[in-house]
């Protein structure tokens, strides 16, 4: 079977799109019909420190979606739609190339498709992105920039709006200080222990598709699973116990305390 026959009903009938947790409304009213569908792949960790920034490569871009999203001009491919496809397609992240990427973003539905990567040294870092349309594979817009990794909400933030004026949008000066005031934390450790968290629940999601397989031992999946669980709980505690007001991990907390036997 195809891997087009395999991913695209699910990209048809069920293209799950992503929804802002904190439910903000977005600073443009615009019609569905006029959206880009947008598909945000996971970045790149350059880091000399690899592991100890690791969480970002989902973090990074998760922020920077948030960012899109909020100027009102885009359906953004929600992760989970990713994931799924991804897994039928029996690929792992080390096993894409950018034209495989691109094939899952014809497949998801996704017009365009926004890449990046990143790199921390010492005391700076560095966040490089582009966006590619799916049809033609150009380079619709890129930005690089640079800052202090205490300021890496800032760097995030510079990047978004250097992207979105380069796609003409004329956002005004008060749109731009919306998305610039628009910050999940501020707290770098808080940042890192919600998104290794939310990399964890990635890896609950995937055991939860693999346990539906025949020829599985499952009592060992539901062990890693409870094992996985408490671990992201008790990343998301920590992320709220270093910054009290990080909204997004304290959903995540109240999510994965629903899903525990008892609390943590």
């Amino acid at each position: 079977m195809s891997i087009k026959s395999i991913v695209y009903p699910c990209a048809i009938a069920a293209l799950i799109f992503f929804n802002c947790s904190t439910g903000q409304k977005t600073l443009r009213s615009v019609p569905d019909e006029k959206k880009k569908v947008l598909l945000v792949e996971n970045f790149k960790n350059n880091s000399i420190d690899g592991k100890k920034w690791e969480p970002w490569e989902l973090g990074l871009p998760s922020m920077i979606q948030d960012d899109f999203f909020t100027i009102g001009y885009f359906k953004i491919v929600s992760a989970e739609s990713r994931n799924k496809a991804l897994a039928e397609m029996a690929f792992g992240e080390s096993g894409l190339t950018e034209t495989k990427y691109i094939e899952l973003g014809k497949m998801l539905g996704a017009e365009w498709i926004l890449f990046g990567d990143y790199i921390v040294m010492g005391d700076s870092m560095s966040i490089s992105v582009k966006v590619i349309d799916v049809q033609t594979s150009g380079i619709l817009a890129s930005s690089k920039k640079i800052g202090s990794v205490n300021d890496f909400f800032t760097v995030t933030k510079n990047v978004s709006v250097a992207l979105l004026q380069q796609f003409k949008y004329n956002l005004t000066s008060n749109e731009v200080s919306a998305i610039e005031n628009r910050v999940e934390t501020k707290k770098i450790h808080a940042s890192l222990d919600n998104y290794y968290g939310e990399q964890l629940v990635t890896e609950i999601q995937a055991l939860e598709m693999k346990k539906k397989k025949s020829g599985v031992n499952k009592a060992e999946i539901d062990r890693n699973i409870e094992e996985l669980r408490n671990q992201a709980a008790y990343k998301f505690k920590s992320a709220v116990k270093e910054d009290p007001g990080y909204k997004r991990a304290k959903e995540n907390l109240n999510k994965m305390t629903l899903m525990l036997p008892s609390s943590i």
